[in-house]
């Protein structure tokens, strides 16, 4: 590293934020045992405002029936012929011989999982449904759930919603959201820009312009915008080793450690990451949808595995396990037709599951109701069950319950939405 950067990011700025951050954030080596920024902790168990957001994100569209919402009795729904019934943790699924690590993953999940089944996505366009999915509404404007989460509960972290990789929607909240790649490493580790071009003094005369421009304006908007950044930026750049990426094309397993690293560290509170795709596949399977979807469930629950044995095994900001403070998502921007078409692949579908892991969850239960068609039924959203006097589950009562749960009003950003409050411990 240049001489001259590194004295900048080791000393100075970094020196002042290291021992106060705005929000009062700390490294994790000298935060207390009870706190974390938004909340206070006690031991191993959380408040509403302390829990982290991870979604783990399938772009395609996944089969339903191939393990969330299989129709054993309805011949109109062709599904997995290789599966029979399974059941774990008080969840009942499609339990195939080829996909050990679903079955391995709700035999040890299962009873803090809840699966959701009939959501309806209101589209078959994969942009539409994937922006529908993440954000709730239609609206170009409309920000990301894991973006409004780190807004309303810790907008001063130094990167409240690290996008590890998948879709992101900033909407009006764009300064939540820090994407993860080796543009953003090599800048905090000095590594990057490289090259003859690169003037380290230039920098350090911007850097100290923009310290001059935030004491200048110590109570004005524009002050503050300058100093957050300048103190976001520092503290990143301290923690730049552990949020380093080795390779130049990373892949969830090389990603996960580093957003984990992130939570545990107290620098943010929402992951986004994209789940890998086996060689000569892909979810969105209009041809070959039974081997596709196959290799494709398997290879995702491998990896939401390591996802959660990640969470198990390293501490929290608080010092108990991530798990106890984390919930996940697991996500697809749609379905698959029930039948298959005449190249034995699926279509899209307007309706799709989605699956949520964590110990504020009132787990072990499949919620949500699909008919024959594998459309989605009125379901009553405070309990899950089906209901004639109900509503559709959709993404916006999804976000809109995950906003309760997590001890933010849902009504803001969705007004008129009833949340999904049936998968969450009253």
């Amino acid at each position: 590293m240049n001489p001259t950067r590194r004295a900048l990011l080791g000393g100075g700025l970094a020196g002042l934020v290291g021992r106060v951050l705005p929000g009062g954030l700390l490294p994790a080596s000298v935060l207390p045992s009870c706190a974390l920024p938004g909340g206070l902790l006690t031991a191993h168990a959380a408040s509403k405002g302390a829990w982290n957001l991870v979604v783990y994100w399938v772009a395609g569209g996944w089969d339903t029936s191939f393990v969330f919402d299989p129709h054993w009795d309805d011949e109109s729904v062709e599904g997995d012929g290789t599966a029979e019934p399974g059941t774990a943790g008080g969840l009942s699924f499609a339990d195939a011989p080829s996909r050990p690590a679903v079955r391995a993953f709700f035999d040890e999940f299962g009873a803090e999982t809840v699966i959701a089944n009939g959501m309806a996505v209101g589209s078959i366009s994969h942009s539409m449904c994937t922006r529908l999915v993440m954000t709730g509404s239609r609206l170009r404007t409309a920000a990301d759930l894991p973006t409004r989460v780190s807004s309303a509960l810790a907008p001063t972290a130094a990167a409240p919603h690290l996008v590890l990789s998948g879709p992101r929607y900033p909407g009006e909240l764009g300064a939540m959201q820090v994407p993860l790649t080796n543009v953003l490493t090599g800048t905090l580790s000095g590594t990057s820009p490289a090259g003859s071009d690169y003037d380290a003094d230039a920098e350090e005369r911007i850097r100290a312009y923009l310290e001059l421009a935030a004491s200048a304006r110590p109570s004005s908007e524009l002050g503050d915008v300058y100093q957050q950044g300048l103190s976001k930026f520092s503290t990143l750049a301290m923690h730049a080793d552990a949020l380093a990426l080795e390779a130049e094309n990373p892949t969830p397993a090389d990603l996960l450690p580093v957003g984990i690293t992130a939570l545990s560290r107290g620098l943010s509170r929402c992951l986004v990451v994209e789940g890998s795709v086996p060689s000569m596949s892909t979810w969105d399977t209009h041809m070959d949808n039974d081997w596709m979807q196959d290799v494709n469930f398997e290879n995702a629950f491998t990896e939401l595995l390591a996802l959660l044995e990640l969470l198990r095994s390293t501490p929290g900001p608080s010092g108990g396990p991530l798990i106890d403070t984390t919930l996940v998502l697991a996500l697809s921007e749609m379905g698959r037709t029930p039948v298959h078409n005449a190249d034995a692949g699926k279509d899209h579908w307007p309706y799709t599951s989605a699956m949520l892991v964590g110990r504020m969850l009132d787990g072990g239960r499949v919620l949500g109701a699909s008919n024959e068609a594998l459309v989605g039924q009125d379901i009553d959203l405070a309990t899950g069950a089906q209901s004639d006097t109900g509503e559709l589950l959709t993404p916006a009562g999804l976000a809109a319950g995950v906003l309760q749960a997590f001890g933010v009003d849902p009504a803001e950003a969705f007004p008129d939405v009833t949340p999904f409050t049936a998968p969450f411990r009253s």
